[in-house]
């Protein structure tokens, strides 16, 4: 059965068997139908995981896309994943991410290697604000920020300036109502000096 993009459809109906749960095609805090271009062969993802006991699915593989997948329309494939996990108990963390992170490499930007957070459209409060772009990249930003003022112990002034000038914010997924996905991602080689030490 196909879902097309719609409010409604982001939680089952009452007879359904996944009444406990909620659909996957918008994307959520624990991950859902991203659609995130960068997060492919090589992609390091980071997902929080809430739940004792729980499972991950893949799946709406893509051969190609642009950021946003605007319509709903990519260019579907069959595939196969190659995927290893690694669970890390929340103390064990440096940083933990509200929303999805990742980390890729672009080819067409010299092979860098990048850090990205994500945001949906939900504030702080848990209200989900539907198709609220904005709200998505303040989301998006603010999970950097403090990434940044964490792993590489800035102040959060800092960490802002530091993101301001050197990430960049893209729309990696607007079709997938009622949560757009916005991601910030930062090149780590800027902090080359740190990292060597």
């Amino acid at each position: 059965m196909v879902f097309v993009p719609d409010r409604d459809g982001a939680v089952p109906a009452v007879d359904e068997v996944a009444t406990s749960g909620l659909r996957t095609i918008p994307p959520r805090e624990i991950g859902g139908n991203m659609d995130v271009k960068q997060m492919g062969a090589g992609a390091r993802v980071r997902f929080m995981c809430d739940v004792d006991g729980a499972l991950v699915s893949l799946g709406d593989p893509h051969f190609a896309q642009g950021d946003g997948e605007s319509c709903g329309v990519a260019i579907e494939m069959s595939a196969r994943a190659v995927v290893r996990f690694e669970l890390v108990p929340a103390e064990e963390l440096v940083w933990a991410p509200n929303y999805p992170a990742y980390e890729f490499v672009e080819p067409e930007r010299g092979e860098r290697r990048y850090i990205a957070t994500t945001g949906i459209p939900v504030t702080d409060s848990g209200d989900n604000r539907d198709r609220d772009i904005y709200l998505a990249a303040q989301v998006a930003f603010s999970q950097l920020v403090d990434y940044l003022a964490v792993v590489y112990e800035l102040t959060p002034e800092a960490a802002y300036i530091v993101a301001s000038v050197a990430a960049d914010l893209r729309i990696s997924s607007i079709v997938n109502v009622p949560n757009p996905v916005v991601s910030a991602m930062i090149p780590i080689d800027v902090f080359r000096e740190k990292q060597e030490r």
